[in-house]
């Protein structure tokens, strides 16, 4: 129990470092507009794969129309990339596999 909770602090220490060093670097961002928070919650949906064509192809035009919801796409799709990267180096199995996978 004595180990546990030693781990516990070293792990709350590391992190309380991360989060000061964090502060000293990074200004605060302030938080999207309702418009690219909408955006964000459809390319959401477009990478768990329920976003219906109609709404994709809406999606293709505004993206092609509007450099600022380009921009986010393009940061949030890069994000997603690195933490996927980060969290599976060894790559995620493919939708097609993974559905002709029996469970």
């Amino acid at each position: 129990m004595e180990k546990e909770s030693e781990k516990l602090q070293s792990i709350q220490s590391q992190i309380d470092e991360l989060n000061n060093l964090l502060s000293e670097v990074i200004e605060p961002v302030p938080p999207p507009s309702p418009r690219l928070e909408r955006l964000g919650i459809l390319l959401l949906k477009l990478q768990d794969g329920v976003l219906e064509d109609r709404f994709v192809r809406r999606l293709e035009k505004w993206l092609k129309a509007d450099p600022e919801a380009m921009d986010y796409y393009l940061d949030f799709m890069m994000l997603a990339a690195l933490l996927r990267l980060h969290f599976h180096p060894e790559g995620l199995p493919s939708p097609a596999a993974a559905a002709a996978k029996p469970s």
